[in-house]
């Protein structure tokens, strides 16, 4: 029987995600039947080669098809570009690893890892089924589990990763259960039917919102981030905290504004909140390891971002105070990356004296630290700013002393932590003057991007709130 033309058409548009998806597994078939040494060499030109040809299919599909819905799939141009723009900066960062031999410095979990993100950005984005979205999310905890599992080699990462897996799993559980209690009373887990609301598809509701919340790692669903975050590499965890959390609040939007009509999600969120908002103040304060002590923040950055997400139109302001973050965040890890190029840093003990020794990075990491912390003159600042506008304005007081005092605390930390770079405890000598013009465009953006924050912001009111 020969397919009709509308099928034909929509396989058209699926293709990119259906290639995508084959493209991670054959890394992790590459991966598990090869030695390292082999295997990293392979993955690096069959992630290129696959990023080239699923761009040329982006190009070709996405950009003419017009306002396409189907019942897991949604497809229209604003889509695409984004699409498209996600897989053009996977090509550029690819060819950048081949062009300055670098992939011989990574292992060939990362290569899984980044397309485990990329396949769950792109079929997230455009999922128009709550059973299509979990499917994509599952496929970042896929990428990340067969990371952390292939990499066991002590009794430590073995418990950290059975950890991850088991709470990954009753998550999974519960949003299939949110799942069956939807369809039970709607009769479809469509996105266009699934807003009707009784006691049964409320709750269905709530176990679907704690389940996107895992993911994010809010509190109280955050005891896994520290323990991945300490065992990935700086690259792995700059995709996951400047990308993956960037596009997530993309996906929660959608997920929230589902929802909105619910009365128990404002208690829900502020409750979340102000517990995520509390752990990440204090617990930075106790962690030297530079890999925890971002996941640390990061806990204190999605209680922050969820406490607005039910006041009206503060979508716009929570997507530039991310975009910042994750600008702050590319900036922390950049630097990271090229001094561990001349020497181990682990702690913040290894970066003592840097400023006396290093200036120009010095001075680039310590920027991207204040940033992180939302401190002038920095875009986080402003956005941060605007939201503390949207609590007065909304008269929600307790969350507004909450997020105030979020804000105060976490200046203690920086404190503590920065006190480091001006002890000349350690030598680091980094001669290269390509690191150096790097270093400095670095600082330079960080700096400047305060003077984008306006049009960035009427580029997010004009994409998320319906005119």
């Amino acid at each position: 029987m020969p397919f009709s033309l509308s099928f034909v058409s929509e396989l058209n548009l699926v293709f990119p995600d259906i290639l995508s998806i084959l493209t991670l597994f054959t890394l992790v078939v590459v991966k598990s039947f090869l030695r390292e040494g082999c295997a990293i060499g392979i993955l690096s030109k069959i992630s290129l080669l696959a990023s080239v040809i699923l761009l040329f299919a982006l190009l070709i599909y996405i950009p003419n098809a017009d306002e396409k819905t189907t019942e897991f799939f949604v497809y229209n141009k604003a889509i695409g570009q984004i699409k498209i723009l996600l897989f053009f900066c996977l090509f550029a960062l690819l060819g950048y690893f081949n062009y300055a031999k670098l992939n011989k410095t990574l292992s060939g979990n990362f290569f899984i890892l980044i397309y485990g993100i990329i396949n769950a950005l792109t079929i997230s984005i455009s999922a128009n089924n709550l059973l299509t979205l979990f499917l994509a999310l599952e496929l970042y905890t896929f990428s990340v589990g067969f990371l952390l599992v292939d990499s066991c080699y002590d009794v430590i990462h073995r418990k950290c990763s059975i950890r991850f897996l088991l709470l990954s799993s009753i998550a999974s559980s519960i949003f299939v259960f949110g799942c069956s209690l939807i369809y039970s009373q709607s009769g479809s887990l469509s996105f266009a039917i699934i807003k009707s609301s009784n006691g049964l598809t409320e709750v269905g509701k709530i176990l679907i919102i704690s389940y996107m919340l895992f993911k994010l790692g809010c509190a109280p669903f955050h005891s896994w981030v520290l323990d991945v975050y300490e065992r990935l590499s700086s690259i792995a965890i700059l995709f996951l905290e400047a990308i993956w959390k960037l596009f997530m609040m993309f996906v929660f939007i959608k997920v929230i504004s589902l929802f909105a009509n619910l009365d128990c999600l404002k208690l829900l969120l502020i409750t979340f909140a102000s517990i995520s908002m509390g752990i990440g103040a204090i617990a930075p304060m106790f962690q030297d390891n530079i890999h925890k002590f971002v996941a640390s923040i990061s806990i204190g950055h999605i209680g922050f971002v969820i406490s607005s997400f039910y006041i009206t139109q503060s979508e716009p302001y929570i997507m530039a105070y991310m975009l910042y973050n994750s600008l702050a965040i590319f900036c922390f890890f950049t630097g990271i990356f090229f001094i561990k190029n001349y020497c181990p840093v682990k702690t913040f003990a290894d970066l003592s004296g840097i400023i006396k020794t290093a200036p120009i990075f010095g001075f680039t990491i310590m920027a991207s630290m204040f940033a992180m912390c939302g401190l002038p003159p920095f875009g986080n600042f402003i956005a941060k700013i605007s939201i503390f506008k949207l609590f007065l304005c909304n008269k929600d007081y307790f969350i507004l002393i909450v997020a105030i005092l979020y804000s105060l605390v976490s200046t203690v930390y920086l404190i503590k932590w920065l006190r480091y770079f001006f002890y000349p405890t350690r030598l680091i000598n980094i001669n290269n003057n390509r690191c150096h013009i790097f270093a400095i465009f670095l600082f330079i953006t960080l700096v400047i991007s305060i003077i984008f924050y306006e049009p960035i912001f009427v580029y997010f009111e004009m994409m998320l709130i319906p005119q």
